[in-house]
């Protein structure tokens, strides 16, 4: 009797262990690894590129500063909004090359970011989706009453320069052109392209 009871008092007990051992077992830390977000990032994707630089047609520039480019043959002037709603339209353009200054401003935010004491802005050219052909065959900056066009150039806070095109439009006659202009802001210590406004301009072939 008493070799039986103790003989069930250890299969018992191993059934408690057995339970236990189960247990943790099953609550083994995990092997995966947590890997922090770059810090650029994060930075970039919570500052809009409002806190770096605005774009302005004549209507919306907060200086009062006119001498924006008019379509040809009108007084209508080519850019209207400002910064993200910016729009061109340069009217009827020829296949010859044509320099069309002050179509909008560029104006560097005052004050910049901390940390940040200038801005660089590059232009980019994006062709008519349709045709595939460019009708902007530059744009770039230049001083205020320039007429350079420098793809790139640096800002520092409040300053403020123009941008000049130059268009050669292929025929036929009354064919309407979608290309874009991209602008890009880095600065020292990010290099990315989260920082852009993408202008979209409409040139018509005369």
């Amino acid at each position: 009797m008493t070799v039986t009871m103790k003989h069930g008092r250890l299969l018992m007990a191993l059934a408690i262990l057995a339970v236990i051992g189960a247990s943790v077992l099953g609550f083994r830390p995990s092997d995966a690894t947590l890997t922090s977000a770059n810090s650029s990032t994060i930075s970039a994707s919570t500052a809009g590129i409002g806190s770096l630089l605005h774009l302005y047609s004549q209507g919306s520039d907060p200086d009062g500063l006119t001498g924006y480019y008019t379509q040809p043959g009108t007084t209508t002037l080519a850019a209207t909004g400002i910064d993200a709603s910016l729009a061109l339209n340069l009217g009827k353009q020829s296949n010859a090359n044509t320099n069309e200054t002050r179509v909008f401003t560029i104006k560097a935010a005052t004050p910049l970011p901390s940390g940040i004491t200038s801005i660089t802005v590059t232009s980019s050219l994006v062709a008519d989706p349709t045709t595939g052909l460019q009708p902007i065959r530059n744009a770039g900056f230049s001083a205020l009453g320039g007429t350079a066009r420098t793809a790139s150039v640096t800002l520092t806070a409040g300053q403020k320069m123009q941008c000049n095109v130059r268009t050669n439009v292929a025929k036929p006659s009354g064919t309407v052109y979608k290309p874009k202009v991209i602008i890009t802001v880095t600065y020292t210590g990010y290099t990315g392209t989260f920082y852009q406004y993408t202008v979209p301009f409409t040139v018509t072939a005369s």
